[in-house]
């Protein structure tokens, strides 16, 4: 559950600002 949650906020940061990555 938790290793989903950050997945997903990894996920939703990579697709918001893939020009930080």
């Amino acid at each position: 559950m938790g290793r989903t949650y950050v997945h997903n906020d990894v996920s939703l940061f990579s697709v918001r600002a893939p020009h930080v990555l």
